[in-house]
């Protein structure tokens, strides 16, 4: 019988992903508009990621990994480096541990960079003092966009010069503050928001700078702090996930929750009769712990994993409802809100996750 928590063969795993960008090369190169070789470059990767992994294969998941990420960083193309980065953080999350189908979705979210991509998002909300600005008087008024599921803000501003601490506060649901005592004098500091944590203790925390000072304000940074653009807000794991299903369509009731939405969308918009009706709670379920893990809450035990999205995946195909767009509505929501959503790159992203989720499949059911 077929045990999920067998340990999986990372070499025969990474070679099956090989296999399947091979036979998509030729579309990943005609999206890349740029450069139409990112086909190209993403079979060399996971050639060598694979050859990496077999170089290895006697050793444990985590100095395989860690072996990988060092032989794909020599590589120069953007998205070697971003799996390279996916690998490396993926190393550190086996540590002492197997990669079984229990676990696997760990593996698939390091690699394509979803938390790297989860620590921009706060830099995404951030509004004022813009990047490279300059400020003029004592009193400054830190303000961002508010953030879908956040519990708290964590406003910290440094000095860049010697990193020193000058303003650290739990703001609870306010989206700014006054903080006044900064000297007009030229002093450069750098600030940061984080959701539900303070962003100093987050090493991936991006951080603004801005001058407290007007008076030698230079012209290049003039004119960068001009063209300097607020990014858009990006929206959470849930509600990327619940957009693509309801096709872009918003939530009806405001104060619904993501997981609920989804839910109520595999189930063509009916409520839940009871609390363990089916698929459609399952995944509504699914996704709120995806949440609670990507906002530091306590999840139960096993959280978001691959087991269990590939459980609720195959009872879709299995019931043939109308509903088999869901899986890769749910695996477009995991990429969109990766490293690897942006253009060509999230192509790519979603045949090395589908493949990924399909080939540990396919590989517990043979043990």
């Amino acid at each position: 019988m077929a045990n999920p928590s067998n340990p999986i063969d990372l070499g025969a795993l990474f070679q099956t992903v090989t296999g399947a960008l091979a036979q998509n090369k030729d579309s990943l190169n005609k999206a890349d508009t740029n450069n139409h070789d990112h086909g190209n470059n993403m079979v060399s990767a996971f050639e060598m990621i694979t050859k990496a992994m077999q170089e290895k294969k006697s050793a444990n998941p985590a100095d395989q990994l860690a072996h990988a990420a060092q032989a794909l960083s020599q590589q120069k193309s953007g998205s070697a480096q971003l799996y390279a980065r996916g690998l490396s953080q993926a190393s550190q999350k086996f540590q002492g541990r197997q990669v079984t189908s229990d676990n696997a979705m760990v593996l698939v979210q390091s690699l394509l960079g979803v938390e790297e991509a989860q620590a921009q998002q706060p830099a995404q909300l951030m509004v004022s003092p813009a990047n490279l600005s300059y400020i003029s008087g004592n009193n400054i008024k830190f303000q961002w966009k508010a953030a879908p599921g956040a519990t708290k803000y964590w406003l910290s501003v440094k000095k860049v010069s010697d990193n020193s601490t000058r303003v650290s506060k739990d703001l609870g649901k306010v989206l700014f503050s006054d903080e006044p005592g900064f000297p007009d004098d030229g002093t450069q500091y750098k600030w940061a928001v984080g959701l539900d944590k303070n962003p100093a203790s987050d090493k991936a925390a991006v951080y603004w700078t801005f001058t407290s000072g007007t008076a030698a304000e230079p012209q290049q940074q003039l004119q960068q702090a001009q063209q300097q653009k607020p990014l858009p807000q990006t929206e959470g794991f849930g509600d990327v996930i619940g957009q693509a299903i309801r096709k872009g369509k918003p939530a009806k009731p405001q104060t619904e929750g993501f997981g609920d939405v989804i839910g109520q969308a595999i189930r063509k918009g009916k409520p839940a009769a009871q609390p363990n009706e089916g698929i459609g709670d399952a995944i509504g379920s699914l996704i709120r712990k995806g949440q609670q893990q990507a906002q530091g809450r306590q999840q139960p035990k096993g959280g978001f994993d691959l087991g269990d999205l590939l459980n609720a995946g195959k009872a879709f195909m299995g019931g043939k409802s109308g509903n088999e767009g869901n899986l890769d509505s749910i695996v477009k929501g995991v990429v969109s809100n990766s490293a690897m959503g942006d253009s060509y790159r999230s192509q790519s992203g979603e045949v090395v996750a589908n493949t990924l989720m399909t080939a540990i499949q396919n590989m517990v059911s043979k043990k």
